[in-house]
């Protein structure tokens, strides 16, 4: 399994394979297919990064709101390299598919509500910490099955 964080690039280069585009587009296409947030701070570093790898050029720039921006499209050197790792693009799209899955059946608001336990758990006492734990195992167990199942479904 590839990281989030080392996927950037890739995600780049996947965006642009569907044409050419300035940062706020790519951004864009990242968060419409990939639904990961990645902010402009951190395409431009890799925007430049590849750039002088030689797997992205610039195509021009165009008026955007008032603004001169520049538009980047993929190399030949870029299309081939992006071909190379078409299996780390599918992988993306299951863990893309997964977290909007999780986001639809609650894990935003389960985030949320672990987020609010945090700054609450310091008033705990000894039952509630056991009733929490209680809880937090029972859960735990019960996602764990749901994984293995579903692992065995996709082995067979």
């Amino acid at each position: 399994m590839i990281g989030f964080g080392a996927s950037t690039e890739l995600l780049v280069l996947h965006a642009l394979s569907k044409g050419e585009a300035h940062g706020y587009e790519i951004i864009k296409r990242i968060r419409e297919e990939f639904v990961f947030p990645r902010s402009p701070g951190i395409l431009y570093p890799v925007l430049r990064k590849l750039l002088r790898r030689g797997l992205i050029e610039e195509a021009g720039k165009v008026s955007k709101g008032g603004r001169v921006v520049k538009v980047y499209r993929l190399t030949e050197k870029g299309r081939e390299y992006l071909a190379g790792r078409a299996g780390e693009i599918e992988e993306l799209k299951r863990l893309a598919t997964g977290v909007r899955l999780l986001r639809d059946i609650g894990g935003d608001d389960l985030a949320r509500e672990m987020g609010r336990l945090v700054k609450v758990l310091h008033r705990a006492g000894p039952e509630e910490v056991r009733e929490l734990a209680e809880a937090i195992a029972d859960f735990i167990k019960r996602v764990r099955d749901v994984r293995i199942r579903l692992e065995a479904v996709r082995d067979e």
